[in-house]
């Protein structure tokens, strides 16, 4: 093999490849989400805090992974934000209303990213803002489920704050993105 070849091969190119160490956490985060709305519909909601709290963690954990192995993949760049949008299912499953908030904030985002994404590719304040808004909401869905736990009576007074806080970073998010996206000269921001 040439040396010379693997010193310029680009290490942020995705490869098509599925059974990796990083694209099984990610499944595995899927199941967790699965698991824990199962286990909120039973009432056991300590339980359901659990499976919370692993895909919330294992949320970066894929992605960092990917990056370190250089096992960047097709199939876990499409896959990880579905494992995000399950996570907001936890949202609709404990809280109707919140759920719906949510859902409804993201669908709006949706609108506008795709064309944002890739007028901006690899520019990191758009990443960054994503990041955000997902790292807000599993805080949301873990604070929700610790109010359903009667020793977490603190989660209450707080659920709030966070619901709130996460409505604005989304609606920062959409006026960034509808800004972007009307922006049709292409002018720098």
């Amino acid at each position: 093999m040439d040396n010379k070849n693997l010193e310029t091969k680009d290490s942020t190119e995705l490869k098509d490849i599925y059974l990796t160490w990083p694209n099984l956490i990610t499944v595995s985060r899927i199941i967790a989400v699965i698991l824990a709305i199962e286990a909120g519909n039973k009432g056991q909601w300590l339980l359901a805090s659990y499976y919370i709290i692993y895909a919330a963690g294992t949320d970066w954990l894929d992605g960092w992974l990917a990056r370190k192995l250089d096992c960047k993949s097709k199939f876990g760049a499409a896959l990880d934000p579905i494992a995000d949008k399950f996570f907001m299912a936890i949202l609709l499953s404990i809280n109707l209303y919140t759920g719906l908030i949510i859902i409804g904030l993201e669908l709006c985002g949706m609108y506008f990213s795709n064309n944002v994404r890739k007028k901006f590719a690899g520019r990191h304040f758009i990443a960054h803002g994503s990041k955000a808004i997902t790292f807000s909401q599993m805080t949301l869905a873990i604070i929700l489920v610790l109010n359903r736990i009667d020793i977490f009576a603190f989660a209450q007074t707080i659920e709030r704050e966070i619901l709130g806080g996460l409505i604005i970073l989304s609606l920062c998010r959409l006026f960034i993105y509808s800004s972007i996206w009307r922006n049709k000269k292409g002018q720098k921001i």
